[in-house]
């Protein structure tokens, strides 16, 4: 039995990720938006960090689904609300 939607995880030992977040969130970005999703969400901690959650939701009112029995159009950046613990 299969839920709704598919969950992507991944790991890494990440160096100094909590001085280099800015650029490291336009990477992330980049690969989110060549995926079709409705949410994300990246948690880090670090010796020099707590727990932080940073997190992407597909606003559904700035993407609109087409029903036309066609392949949905990748989301951009701007049609997500973006929250985050940690953003400096």
């Amino acid at each position: 039995m299969e839920y709704f939607g598919r969950i992507i995880h991944f790991g890494a030992n990440l160096k100094s990720v909590e001085y280099e977040w800015a650029e490291w969130r336009t990477k992330f970005e980049s690969l989110l938006i060549s995926l079709f999703f409705l949410e994300a969400r990246v948690h880090f901690k670090t010796e020099y960090s707590p727990l932080e959650t940073s997190s992407w939701r597909v606003d559904l009112s700035k993407y609109k689904v087409n029903h036309d029995n066609t392949m949905p159009r990748p989301v951009r950046i701007d049609e997500c609300k973006y929250e985050s613990t940690y953003d400096k």
